[in-house]
């Protein structure tokens, strides 16, 4: 669809007085009434106008197909002018949105976003959440730092999944006036962990760290589920390229480690804590207490290196059936997590 800056600057002049805010909230009105086919009044009330606006410039919902979309939209080609509304949203857009606990002061299209969603919430089948600008979305998808935002916005799913009572998508599209972008569905995933010795601390903003042990092969099969998404961005940066497991000297000494615990069975599996300095996990939500606990999208921040070598371990002995003997041995390896 083409819209052009004449567009927004006409409608801007009949409607500011009215609405307020600025003329890029113009550009997404005329989206929603060409997108959709809305009647003007009808669009107005689905667009946010000035500030305050949480990282969300629009709604709409779309009934027939099953869908809620929701907006940020910017008059411009630049993708990289989104990075500061995906943080908004992330840091309070989603919650207000999804949150029932939610009292905060809102603006005037959240409260009217809430109360159709309410209406509505049996029957949504996907939650879009869409970056509407003039500029290439490839572009934007190549975007290093936009993808780590989309990422983290997508990582909330728990939270529709939470309001809906069911698996609700988030998807996530960059789109220009002349074609949307191709990013997909994303399901959260949430894993059961059992952590001995666990200690837990209250952080100043509401975090709660806890400390223990944990099996070797419950992180393993966060990563074998995760790929490289369980990995923190910024050990990927790191890794530029390589794979966790690739061998080094130090993944030489996890290998040997491993084998001695498991097929020569020189060394006891409880010494490789000993010997280990742990691993640090970050989640997205924590359920559970007393060491049972259920993790939503965990990130592995330090411990790629010991992760890498014990898949690479396990797939050079998947044939063999060395390991079927020593399954025990291995359920004992277990590392310090924080």
């Amino acid at each position: 669809m083409a819209i052009t800056e004449g567009q927004v600057a006409q409608v801007a002049r009949e409607l500011k007085r009215i609405r307020g805010g600025v003329d890029n909230d113009y550009f997404g009105l005329l989206f929603l009434e060409q997108e959709f086919k809305l009647p003007r009044e009808e669009a107005c009330e689905q667009i946010a106008y000035g500030g305050k606006d949480f990282g969300i410039d629009g709604f709409h919902v779309d009934r027939f197909a099953k869908n809620l979309h929701i907006f940020q939209f910017k008059y411009s080609k630049a993708a990289d002018q989104f990075i500061g509304s995906m943080q908004r949203l992330i840091t309070a857009g989603l919650a207000r949105v999804f949150s029932a606990n939610s009292q905060e002061a809102e603006n005037p299209v959240l409260s009217e976003l809430k109360a159709r969603l309410y209406e509505v919430r049996n029957i949504i089948d996907n939650v879009y959440i869409e970056f509407v600008f003039t500029g290439d979305p490839k572009k934007a998808e190549e975007n290093e730092a936009l993808q780590k935002l989309r990422e983290d916005i997508q990582s909330r799913s728990y939270l529709t999944q939470a309001y809906f009572g069911r698996a609700v998508p988030i998807i996530v599209r960059f789109r220009s006036t002349l074609k949307r972008g191709s990013w997909g569905a994303y399901t959260p995933l949430a894993f059961d962990l059992s952590m001995s010795g666990d200690l837990s601390y209250a952080g100043p903003e509401g975090q709660r760290m806890h400390v223990g042990f944990v099996k070797l092969r419950d992180l393993h099969g966060m990563y074998v589920a995760m790929k490289e998404r369980f990995l923190d961005r910024n050990i990927r940066s790191l890794l530029s390229g390589r794979k966790p497991g690739e061998e080094t000297a130090v993944n030489r000494r996890l290998l040997e480690a491993f084998k001695d615990i498991t097929i020569t069975r020189k060394v006891d599996p409880s010494a490789f804590a000993f010997n280990h300095n742990g691993v640090t996990l970050f989640a997205e939500m924590i359920e559970g207490s007393d060491g049972q606990y259920r993790i939503t999208e965990p990130r592995l921040l330090n411990g790629a290196q010991t992760i890498g070598s014990f898949d690479a371990f396990i797939d050079s002995h998947k044939n063999d059936g060395t390991l079927s003997q020593a399954t025990e041995r291995l359920d004992a390896i277990r590392v310090m997590c924080k």
